[in-house]
């Protein structure tokens, strides 16, 4: 019986650390936590349309390439660098494929929705990023802030490519 009743407590434990853990921001800020980015994404945004090539986490960080399309060219493209520093996880944006001078700290993480929030609130806009794999062919990304004084979000909802 009391064999039994240390187990049942073990189990309850661990049940409870893991949903208490799955939710909270990574202590050692951690890039494979991004793994979920990897792959060839296609969308749409605001009724163009939105291309995306994440690389895997190796070697502690990862980059982005992206392209929006309307009418038949591309209007804007950006790099995304994803690196620890300092024991955080951090997103330097590259629009226009220039260096962007403000950076996004990992503000949350849920690896069990697979769902990560950078954010900067003293950035012009955006203000906070959102990735959240739907599914295993879905990622959604919004971004979302405040711009000429009005409150503004931006989906990219994209599919699998590759």
């Amino acid at each position: 019986m009391k064999a039994r009743l240390s187990v049942m407590v073990a189990l309850l434990a661990g049940s409870a650390w893991w949903a208490f853990a799955k939710d909270v921001p990574p202590e050692a800020g951690d890039v494979t936590d991004l793994a979920f980015l990897t792959g060839s994404w296609k969308g749409t945004i605001n009724g163009g349309e939105w291309e995306a090539v994440y690389t895997s986490p190796s070697a502690g960080e990862m980059l982005s390439a992206n392209k929006e399309i309307r009418d038949g060219r591309v209007v804007m493209i950006e790099f995304e660098h994803f690196r620890s520093v300092d024991g955080e996880v951090v997103l330097t944006p590259f629009p226009y494929g220039k260096r962007s001078s403000t950076t996004f700290t990992l503000k949350s993480l849920d690896r069990g929705h697979r769902t990560a929030v950078f954010a900067n609130p003293e950035h012009d806009f955006p203000q906070e990023i959102t990735y959240r794999r739907v599914d295993d062919g879905r990622l959604v990304i919004d971004v979302a802030g405040v711009q000429n004084d009005a409150p503004l979000q931006l989906t990219i909802d994209l599919k699998r490519q590759s």
